[in-house]
């Protein structure tokens, strides 16, 4: 299996939605802060004007009577309309105005908490494993900046953090630098998809998250080899010993002879000789593996074999697995001339 170049996945609507909702999240929380600033303007107002009202009956009641008044508060100024007898309190006029610009000043953040965002951020990247499983080497590209930010920014990537046991695993555990622009990653993911954030801090300390995906296609061997043995003129279905990759995954079997579909990942098989089909897996990215898969045709007479030029290559079961000459019961030895003889070794 072949590592391959590093492959762009196109994720504009996702991405698109990504942005969406970050934006969406940064205005509720603008939002659910001008709330709770208005509810405490809006208590301290009510517990002002119920005093302020309470004053003004008070001193229309005195001004009534004596011809004068005496406030406790400050900035009463009496007025005669129409003959009735009004007094203004121009601290009314002073909450009134607090609250308008409490909410204009909230409208100011929210376009720009709306505004603060990054651009310039890589595409979300798949790439294919190592065929050696060394972990992969990787520098996560663009030129991300803080959209109206002022310079100079500051970067900080994370992870979800990973644990297992008493063990856990941060950025720093995968990447050489999480206060770089373009880090890379030096070590194995921890999950995969992994996603990568990246906060920019700017110099007035507006910030925005964004994120990253990055996507590792490896191929995982099965625990046992793919050896059938059959009579001639019998179907069997032949199947791959790897899986994985990142689908869609295709399969090329060859050769196409004797076979029900070269493009089936478990094609049907009915040979009338003993022979080894090869399949290639290629998935989404163009990641490939290839492994094979050998029907062996049992004899169809019982004769002495003179084996004195040939070597047995293997000695497997009836189920196909490797096994030792001294085990009991029925053995199939191959040899390297493409002969299978068959053995029932008993005590």
């Amino acid at each position: 299996m072949q590592a391959r170049t590093v492959s762009r996945i196109p994720r504009t609507v996702s991405r698109t939605v990504r942005t969406v909702n970050r934006r969406l999240r940064t205005v509720n929380r603008t939002l659910r802060t001008v709330s709770r600033t208005l509810r405490t303007v809006s208590r301290e107002s009510r517990t002002v004007s119920k005093t302020v009202r309470t004053e003004n009956k008070r001193l229309k009641s005195e001004y009534l009577t004596t011809g004068h008044y005496n406030s406790v508060l400050p900035c009463n100024i009496v007025v005669y309309v129409h003959n009735n007898l009004i007094i203004f309190n121009p601290l009314k006029y002073i909450i009134m105005k607090t609250i308008f610009n409490i909410l204009l000043f909230s409208l100011l953040l929210i376009s720009t908490a709306k505004g603060q965002c990054i651009e310039g951020m890589p595409n979300d990247t798949a790439i294919c494993a190592n065929s050696n499983a060394s972990p992969i080497t990787l520098t996560f590209g663009g030129n991300p900046v803080l959209v109206n930010g002022t310079a100079p920014f500051v970067y900080s990537w994370s992870v979800n953090p990973y644990s297992l046991g008493s063990n856990t695993w941060h950025a720093s555990d995968i990447l050489d630098d999480t206060t770089v622009i373009n880090p890379t990653i030096l070590y194995n993911i921890l999950d995969n998809p992994q996603p990568f954030y990246l906060t920019i801090t700017d110099a007035n300390g507006f910030s925005c998250t964004d994120s990253l995906i990055i996507q590792v296609s490896g191929y995982v061997a099965q625990l046992w080899d793919c050896i059938i043995f059959v009579n001639i003129g019998d179907t069997v279905s032949i199947y791959p010993t790897f899986y994985g990759g990142i689908p869609p995954v295709n399969y090329s079997w060859s050769p196409t002879i004797s076979i029900s579909n070269s493009n089936e990942p478990y094609p049907l098989v009915f040979p009338d000789s003993s022979i080894t089909y090869t399949v290639v897996l290629t998935d989404s990215i163009g990641c490939q593996v290839s492994s094979n898969c050998n029907v062996y045709i049992y004899p169809t007479i019982v004769e002495e074999i003179n084996k004195t030029n040939t070597q047995p290559i293997k000695i497997v079961d009836i189920l196909g697995k490797e096994s030792s000459s001294s085990k009991k019961g029925l053995l199939f030895y191959i040899y390297d001339d493409g002969t299978v003889e068959k053995r029932i070794m008993i005590e």
